[in-house]
């Protein structure tokens, strides 16, 4: 099964309600409201994450915000991690997405130390190849950024 991360744009309105209550989360993912399906990057969000920043976790925003960072809701304890980004901080990680080349995060590619620190979802046992997955699941993610960022739109990220 494992842990799979999913962003979830959602109309500014939605994000006050669930921001005001926490438990309306389930509901508010699950809306046939929401402008957009959810984007499920599989289980690349930690490699993703360490690529944009070179932390496991946490580092500097807007970088950070794109997968781990955001406001976190303390109360989601249906998922292993939730959070939401305003209109304008998914502005600024998709600004700050632009300026990142394939090149860059092949070259912040380091299977060694990507083993070292254990990774999710490989953990010691990256390889190569594995470039590849990360990269169209960080290609798909950059396009969502850029659809929300052009419809005004808040993000939801979260991992199940």
């Amino acid at each position: 099964m494992g842990m799979t991360c999913y962003l979830q744009q959602i109309t500014p309105e939605r994000l006050e309600a669930v921001k005001n209550d926490s438990s309306l989360l389930p509901s508010v993912i699950n809306s046939e409201e929401n402008p957009e399906e959810p984007l499920d990057i599989d289980k690349t969000w930690q490699g993703i994450h360490f690529l944009l920043t070179g932390e496991v976790g946490g580092g500097d925003p807007p970088l950070a915000n794109a997968l781990l960072g955001g406001t976190v809701f303390e109360n989601a304890s249906d998922y292993i991690f939730a959070s939401f980004l305003t209109s304008d901080e998914v502005k600024e990680v998709t600004e700050a997405l632009r300026g990142i080349s394939e090149k860059e995060l092949k070259d912040r590619f380091n299977t060694e130390e990507m083993n070292e620190l254990k990774l999710y979802p490989s953990f010691n046992n990256w390889i190569d190849d594995d470039f590849d997955y990360l990269l169209g699941n960080y290609k798909d993610m950059v396009d969502y950024y850029k659809s929300a960022a052009e419809k005004g739109n808040p993000m939801l990220v979260y991992i199940l």
